[in-house]
């Protein structure tokens, strides 16, 4: 049964514990897929990152970024990673799906946003600014497209460190 996660990583700078990135994590069952997605794997668990991301001044979608990968693989296989100069200090949050619907449905809805999301970017962009439409508006958005209350949202978006943007939304046509 697949899950989705609200997550939170140090930023990939070297001043890195200075901020949050926020995305999200979708946790696979042995043998289960997301397509337009591929998955991950660390110690037996199969994942999915999906974020949103500054490229040149637009807020852009990305799945399984590098760093969100690392700090997933370094949380479920910590003894693996010890020496990486990284240490991501990830946090994460089980998203509730909203009354009625299963897991799965919830997270396959979560998926087919960001692949509409990440469609529509190609003719309209969303214009990223570091303390307001960022990575955490994007999933704050993305939630309440996907049913979640404004209340459940920001429960979800608050972790150790500076968050910012997590009580702003974007376009949300941008997921339709």
């Amino acid at each position: 049964m697949a899950q989705v996660y609200w997550c939170a990583r140090n930023l990939d700078t070297v001043f890195g514990f200075s901020g949050n990135h926020h995305f999200l994590v979708i946790r696979l069952d042995e043998g289960e897929s997301f397509p337009p997605f591929s998955s991950e794997s660390e110690s037996g668990t199969n994942f999915i990152t999906l974020a949103a991301f500054n490229e040149d001044g637009n807020l852009k979608f990305g799945e399984n970024n590098k760093a969100d990968v690392t700090a997933v693989k370094e949380y479920l296989n910590p003894g693996k990673y010890k020496d990486n100069w990284t240490d991501y200090d990830l946090e994460y949050k089980l998203i509730e799906p909203p009354k009625g619907m299963s897991d799965e449905k919830f997270a396959h809805l979560i998926a087919m946003l960001a692949a509409r999301y990440n469609d529509n970017q190609k003719h309209k962009k969303v214009r990223y600014v570091l303390d307001a439409e960022n990575c955490a508006a994007w999933i704050n958005t993305m939630m309440w497209v996907a049913g979640l209350s404004e209340s459940v949202r920001e429960a979800l978006s608050e972790f150790s460190g500076v968050d910012w943007g997590e009580e702003f939304v974007i376009d949300p046509e941008m997921f339709s």
